[in-house]
């Protein structure tokens, strides 16, 4: 895929079909003017995206919104009629808006095109996940083959903040008690004149103070997460 993070989305049309089956076009770029998120997929009705691409997003769209999404898009190479009954066929609803590519125009335009003629296919697009936010890349998660859907799924692509988050406390929990134990190991080898007692009980009450520091590390971590919950997240 040539697309990357920190591009901007080119523009290019895109085909649906409206309330009353009329044949609309829409540009990428007035679709993904919130935080959104590109389901790239191969075809409708095809395996893997049938039974876990599609499904996963249809499945976790509320803890999608949660992070603060406004839309899902799913794009195959289709036409605007075969993308609204894969919709319906797939109780998507209003949580997904199915958007065909049949002259490949956006797919190739971000080089996600990939040749499945030996499957009776012929062009088509890869399968990726796409963060976008007000038409500029933040996230991308591209399948090596069509067939599988790891990166790009729901489960995986959602979740990965989760991740991060855990180990934003991890991290300043750990940070916090090197910096003391470094400190510690200092103070400790500049003051080699104390005698056993008194080197006793600074080991001691050097204790307490780092681990004293080290829980307001952690306590300040846990603030900064719930400061994080309560506001949008942005997917890294």
């Amino acid at each position: 895929m040539r697309i990357k993070i920190g591009d901007k989305l080119p523009n290019s049309e895109l085909f649906y079909l409206d309330q009353n089956n009329d044949v609309k076009k829409i540009d990428i770029l007035d679709l993904c003017k919130g935080k959104t998120i590109i389901l790239g997929m191969p075809g409708a009705f095809t395996k893997t995206c049938s039974a876990l691409h599609l499904p996963g997003y249809i499945k976790n769209y509320d803890l999608a919104t949660q992070k603060g999404i406004t839309k899902i898009i799913c794009i195959a190479v289709n036409d605007p009629n075969v993308m609204k009954a894969w919709g319906e066929n797939q109780n998507a609803g209003s949580k997904i808006f199915m958007a065909g590519d049949p002259f490949l125009k956006f797919t190739k335009a971000i080089g996600a095109e990939v040749d499945k003629s030996e499957k009776g296919l012929g062009i088509r697009s890869n399968r990726y996940t796409m963060l976008v936010e007000k038409g500029e890349v933040k996230k991308v998660e591209e399948e090596k083959e069509t067939a599988t859907c790891e990166l790009s799924s729901a489960e995986s692509f959602l979740k990965s903040s989760n991740l991060i988050q855990r180990s934003l406390f991890l991290n300043g929990f750990l940070l916090e008690l090197i910096q003391l134990l470094t400190f510690h190991f200092l103070i400790q080898s500049v003051i080699p004149s104390f005698t056993y007692f008194e080197s006793v009980k600074i080991v001691i009450s050097d204790f307490f103070f780092i681990f004293f520091n080290a829980m307001i590390g952690a306590i300040n971590s846990i603030l900064l997460l719930v400061v994080l919950f309560s506001l949008p997240e942005i997917l890294d």
